[in-house]
């Protein structure tokens, strides 16, 4: 009769960790289904849309999940850095493509295996229709309003980082993200759905 291996009372319960990730991500999906969709470009769209990236996403951080330290890093930049991974490479698929096209036209950049789970949390994000009210609105912002979203509002990033991106002072920066929040404010933005 084979006995198991004690486990010692420190180690880690893997259900507890995908339990874990679950309602991290599930909090955060929102947030990364409007970053993906305003940071899909031209260039991308109909090759690869944000429920493909929310997705693909899902099974890469859940399959590095171990590598996440809340007491280093929040959830939201960790799970941005893994999602602007997944962009780059859908990006430079593309641009193979372009350069060197396959018969019949290009391809679509090739996602993992997507579970059920992961499909039922972009379907769900993809199809809440105050967050799809939103993202409208912010698409019909000029593009620098847009970027300051993206950058300050989703990313997380300073308004001084954001003004050099942008090409403008960390004042102009942070007097149009004031302005732009108040005005996400009255589009009732969810309060957390913001860095």
């Amino acid at each position: 009769m084979q006995t198991s291996e004690p486990v010692p009372p420190d180690a880690p319960d893997p259900s507890s960790a995908a339990a874990d990730f679950d309602g991290l991500f599930e909090h955060t999906s929102p947030t990364l289904f409007a970053w993906a969709s305003l940071r899909v470009g031209a260039t991308l769209r109909g090759r690869v849309d944000a429920e493909d990236i929310v997705q693909e996403v899902w099974v890469r951080a859940r399959a590095n999940f171990t590598s996440f330290d809340a007491q280093t890093s929040a959830f939201r930049p960790w799970l941005l850095g893994i999602a602007r991974n997944v962009v780059l490479q859908a990006i430079e698929h593309h641009e193979r493509e372009v350069r060197v096209p396959r018969d019949g036209g290009g391809s679509r950049f090739n996602f993992s295996r997507i579970p059920d789970e992961a499909t039922a949390v972009s379907r769900r994000v993809a199809r809440d229709e105050g967050l799809r009210k939103l993202l409208a609105w912010i698409e019909s912002l000029p593009s620098d309003e847009r970027m300051l979203v993206v950058l300050c509002g989703l990313e997380g990033k300073t308004c001084a980082s954001a003004g050099q991106r942008l090409g403008v002072s960390n004042e102009a920066a942070t007097k149009r993200w004031q302005r732009l929040r108040a005005r996400l404010a009255d589009q009732r933005a969810p309060a957390d759905w913001l860095a």
